[in-house]
């Protein structure tokens, strides 16, 4: 991921049917902090479509002008997430990836309001578990 910047955008939709929205919380649904974050994956790892599983969504990620961004192919490690307001269904959210060596900032709006900033990168790959 070294050597490469910039930034790339992306919107989405939780429709009001996402599996995910009837038990948090009852009569007042709204969109589980991991489902925002799965879509941040999803518009880091599949340029050019979000998640499948999320029907309703907008157009998917979108990089800016400049050079392609690059970005992590395996597993990444979080670093920090910090949930600022609610999402609910149907709402759209919109994504800002900034790439830099070696960590990806990422903020998400809704309603023209911050609702999730974060930061993360490409994690090392797993170590090799054996015997001596």
């Amino acid at each position: 991921m070294p050597g490469k910047g910039g930034t790339r955008r992306a919107q989405f939709t939780v429709p009001a049917s996402h599996p995910s929205l009837p038990g948090h919380f009852p009569g007042h649904p709204v969109v589980p902090g991991v489902v925002l974050l799965d879509a941040v994956l999803a518009a880091l790892t599949a340029p050019g479509a979000l998640p499948g599983d999320l029907p309703g969504d907008l157009p998917g990620a979108v990089p800016e002008a400049g050079p392609a961004p690059s970005l992590p192919s395996g597993p990444v490690r979080l670093h920090r997430a910090k949930f600022l307001a609610p999402v609910g269904p149907g709402e759209t959210v919109t994504l800002e990836l900034r790439v830099g060596a070696p960590r990806i900032a990422f903020t998400a709006l809704c309603r023209g309001t911050v609702v999730l900033t974060g930061e993360l990168e490409a994690a090392d790959p797993a170590p090799a578990w054996g015997g001596a």
